[in-house]
């Protein structure tokens, strides 16, 4: 990248992820870069530009009711995510490229993998954003397979988790996605 390009910067809209990329971009911000934070928020509000202009939060709204659990029906939240970011990210691209500074380059949550699509289909780079450690994203990897089953716990003893160049892993060492499968149906089916 070149010193004063611009980057768009787009996490999935959780606490988890959110926090990482913000971070992410005043890295950003610290090596010259413009870049402009998109997050899917349930209060509308117009564009605005952290303490140093370093950064722009661009809110894209929800879909959601205000003050409405996201967890109480979680399908249906993600749904209205991935629809409202489909319409208007590219819209957001289009416009964006008519500025002194236009974005080279989209990075987005690992767990969105199709904007990959989205950023080519506008000219960008994609960049993928791993929020979690690499052994988290092979867990899940493996889980979804088949090829790992999660350590029983049964009797007090927890069985050992094997993974290449890795020690030896319990089922309390494991992400609660995996170890408490049944908790988290949803959220499990939408990151698979």
């Amino acid at each position: 990248m070149i010193h004063g390009s611009h980057v768009i910067v787009l996490p999935f809209p959780v606490q988890g992820h959110l926090t990482p990329m913000f971070q992410f971009c005043k890295r950003l911000a610290s090596k010259g870069l413009t870049s402009t934070l998109v997050i899917v928020s349930d209060k509308p509000s117009p564009p605005y530009k952290t303490e140093n202009n370093a950064i722009t939060v661009f809110p894209i709204p929800s879909g959601s009711q205000e003050g409405k659990d996201p967890l109480q029906d979680l399908d249906d939240y993600i749904d209205k995510v991935y629809t409202r970011i489909k319409k208007h990210l590219p819209e957001l691209i289009q416009d964006m490229k008519l500025l002194e500074n236009p974005p080279r380059a989209l990075v987005y949550d690992s767990t969105l993998p199709w904007l990959l699509d989205v950023a080519h289909d506008h000219g960008l780079r994609g960049a993928s954003f791993f929020t979690q450690p690499w052994l988290v994203s092979v867990i899940y990897y493996h889980v979804h397979k088949g090829s790992f089953s999660v350590p029983s716990t049964k009797h007090g003893h927890s069985t050992l988790a094997s993974f290449p160049a890795f020690p030896m892993l319990s089922a309390n060492d494991l992400p609660s996605y995996v170890c408490e499968s049944s908790s988290y149906p949803k959220i499990l089916k939408h990151f698979r």
